[in-house]
């Protein structure tokens, strides 16, 4: 009778033991889901920063293009200009030319 007492004493030794090693692991367990819980979070805010992104990066591109389209557009602008200012030089030369000849005839 003894002997089962210890024994007894024993096992309850051993439950007071595994029930604190189980509070412990259950302790372990929620605060690795809190854990998780924020590193999800987390993610899912870079996720949003990741996708603005790749919003501004597509931006970007197209206003880097927007501006190579501009300047082709405005070298041909120039190239117009200086065209035009080349033919209104001309006539005004023809123009100083027929007002010589006709001071000369007059």
């Amino acid at each position: 009778k003894k002997d089962q007492q210890a024994l007894i004493e024993r096992l309850k030794a051993q439950v007071k033991t595994l029930t604190a090693q189980r509070d412990a692991n259950a302790a372990q367990i929620a605060d690795v889901k809190s854990q998780h819980d924020h590193v999800g979070k987390k993610f899912e805010a870079a996720s949003v920063k990741v996708g603005r992104l790749e919003d501004l990066e597509r931006e970007v591109t197209t206003m880097s293009l927007q501006a190579e389209k501009n300047k082709a557009d405005l070298a041909v602008l120039a190239s117009e200009k200086d065209s035009l200012v080349a033919l209104l030089a001309q006539k005004d030369t023809m123009m100083q030319v027929q007002a010589q000849q006709a001071e000369r005839t007059s």
